[in-house]
């Protein structure tokens, strides 16, 4: 890894913990507001740490698959 690509900051790892812990909707209106700290960490770093927005759009579609899962059961 190149010297100069540093890790992020403890505050935007904060941030996006942070808004993880919100309701999906209201998690990807916060990676919007962090996106421009997201791009500040080097190209590299950013390829193995796990994309803010990806993680979201998985908790999306956990929460509409156990939706149509209990859906489903209901109707039985």
């Amino acid at each position: 890894m190149p010297k100069s690509c540093v890790p992020p900051d403890e505050e935007y790892m904060t941030d996006v913990a942070a808004a993880l812990r919100l309701p999906p909707s209201k998690t990807r209106q916060q990676l919007a507001r962090l996106q421009s700290k997201e791009r500040s960490v080097c190209e590299a770093i950013q390829r193995i740490i796990p994309s803010p927005e990806r993680v979201n759009d998985a908790r999306v579609e956990i929460v509409s698959a156990r939706e149509i899962l209990l859906q489903a059961l209901l109707a039985k």
